[in-house]
């Protein structure tokens, strides 16, 4: 009697249905670990309605997956013992992001040999662009002719298209909207920034490195991960500023050349965040679960 839960909703009807079913509530954690403590933006009742929810389930669960060392750390900042934490990837479809990156994209209308950057998830406060855009505009005080592009849509495009108009660094950003083949577009650009408040695994990260684009980011999700591996491509900016953002980007493009990973097949290096992989990590840790209760 074994329930796997992916998500908020649920993972509360589960843990829900726990307390009165004998079952082993198996929780995939693949909510973002600091997302209802950020939403600032939100009442303050509906806030704290979905804290408790959050600390309910993954309190009520007798395992938890996690996706990520963020979720890992904010587990154990809970009080989760880290005996019923098992540490599991997302599962990406490595066979869709090669044939995305063997896919013809057409070419942002940006200019050849200027610093070409790319940002890349919805337009909400928790995806932190209002900090990237404040030090990007101090970036281009050395690197005027560089371009910061845009994919994505969300409730905070107006906010961010009115900040870059009055910080006047409108011409140097792009609005690429919703984009079909980011592995694809993810080719023509020379860095990704990504400044996420919190993310519960950030596939993001990988489509980046197995793309060939080196990443600066915030210290969320897998990222904590890959830079304790000590993964050259990925940089990450902690503690997070404007300040630090920008002198991170001030020293990435100050050097002759990127650096770039060794690995010949990239996709054989992070073979751990297969689908097919992690598929059967999972399966394996389901199977034992079932025997031991059978011995329950």
């Amino acid at each position: 009697n074994i329930v796997l839960a992916l998500g908020h909703p649920a993972s509360f009807i589960a843990a829900f249905a726990s307390l009165f079913l004998n079952v082993h509530f198996v929780l995939c954690h693949t909510q973002q670990p600091r997302y209802f403590e950020m939403m600032t933006w939100q009442a303050p009742f509906k806030r704290k309605f979905h804290q408790f929810v959050y600390k309910f389930y993954i309190h009520r669960a007798t395992t938890v997956i996690s996706l990520s060392k963020e979720v890992t750390e904010v587990l154990v900042s809970q009080g989760i013992k880290k005996e019923k934490i098992i540490p599991i990837n997302f599962g990406i479809d490595f066979v869709r992001i090669r044939k995305q990156l063997n896919e013809i994209e057409s070419k942002p209308a940006l200019s050849e040999g200027v610093p070409k950057i790319l940002m890349v998830g919805r337009l909400a406060p928790e995806k932190n662009y209002i900090m990237a855009l404040e030090a990007f505009a101090i970036f281009l005080k050395v690197y005027p002719q560089a371009m910061l592009s845009i994919a994505g849509e969300g409730p905070q495009r107006g906010e961010i298209s009115s900040l870059a108009h009055s910080l006047r660094i409108s011409d140097n950003i792009n609005f690429l909207g919703y984009v079909n083949n980011i592995p694809g577009l993810m080719t023509k650009f020379d860095l990704l920034l990504h400044l996420a408040g919190t993310e519960s695994y950030g596939q993001i990260y990988l489509e980046a490195l197995l793309s060939r684009l080196p990443v600066i980011c915030s210290r969320t999700g897998i990222a904590i991960d890959l830079s304790e591996s000590e993964e050259p491509n990925i940089r990450v900016v902690a503690p997070l500023s404007v300040q630090n953002v920008s002198q991170e980007l001030l020293n990435y493009f100050s050097k002759s050349a990127p650096l770039h990973n060794n690995e010949a097949d990239l996709f054989a290096h992070f073979h751990k965040h297969e689908d097919k992989f992690v598929y059967q990590e999972i399966a394996l840790n389901l199977q034992a679960l079932t025997a031991k209760r059978r011995q329950i």
